[in-house]
């Protein structure tokens, strides 16, 4: 590129030096006939050539040493941030998780032991209403609950009203052998206004239909199945065979 560039420049000026050669060949004959003026000003043509010429070989030089410059202020800068790079020690990576974290997966999976849950499950399809009531109470009382229990009839559309950490809950249980209908979702809104709860709580053995699940949705009704119940209740176990006899 720069022999390319010095050769047009070069042929350049072999023109330019051609030219002036010849104002300078013409301008002296006319100085001959008479023709002063028209000899200075042809004269004063060639000096402006010259003067031109030579600073465009001046502006040319100074920018290719800008240029130069600049490319060595780059690259001293990044030899400057790679030797930075390289006397920065080099960081330990952390395990993805750590011992807690650990232990606490192993304990989520051993609560969703399928084994554990069905027989929890099977349990509760074993005993009565009653003691799935008292099963319940239980259960909120060690979770920091303060339990009141509604008629035993259920009438009202709740059968536990639980409160705690200013909650105040309506539950409605469902022991059952089939999934609950949408008719326990409107029981459970029933015993909720009646009781004057923030919140209303449906919790079966089994499972809900597909009509209760979008009508919970759309009322704001919490559902347990029970899958989520057994977790629970494996959870309460495992709490009580934690604390000291």
């Amino acid at each position: 590129m720069r022999s390319r560039k010095r050769q047009e420049f070069e042929t350049i000026g072999g023109i330019a030096l051609f030219v002036l050669v010849l104002l300078a060949i013409v301008s002296f004959s006319l100085y001959e006939h008479g023709y002063l003026g028209i000899a200075a000003a042809l004269l004063g043509s060639i000096a402006l050539c010259v003067g031109l010429i030579r600073a465009s070989r001046d502006w040319r030089a100074r920018r290719r040493q800008r240029k130069q410059r600049r490319r060595q202020e780059e690259e001293e800068g990044q030899k400057r941030l790679r030797w930075e790079q390289e006397q920065q020690p080099e960081r330990e990576e952390l395990p993805l998780s750590s011992v807690p974290e650990q232990r606490q997966q192993e304990e989520d999976e051993r609560r969703r032991d399928p084994r554990k849950q069905d027989a929890i499950l099977q349990r509760i399809n074993e005993i009565s209403d009653g003691e799935f009531g008292q099963l319940m109470a239980h259960y909120f009382r060690h979770q920091g609950y303060t339990i009141d229990t509604t008629t035993a009839s259920g009438d009202r559309g709740a059968d536990l009203i639980i409160t705690g950490a200013d909650r105040r809950i309506a539950v409605r249980l469902k022991r059952q052998d089939n999934p609950v209908e949408t008719t326990a979702i409107q029981e459970a809104l029933a015993g909720r206004a009646f009781y004057g709860a923030y919140e209303a709580w449906i919790i079966t053995n089994d499972v809900f239909t597909r009509g209760a699940d979008n009508d919970a949705r759309a009322a704001g009704v919490r559902l347990i199945d029970g899958n989520e119940l057994a977790e629970w209740l494996n959870k309460l176990l495992e709490q009580l065979e934690d604390e000291p006899q």
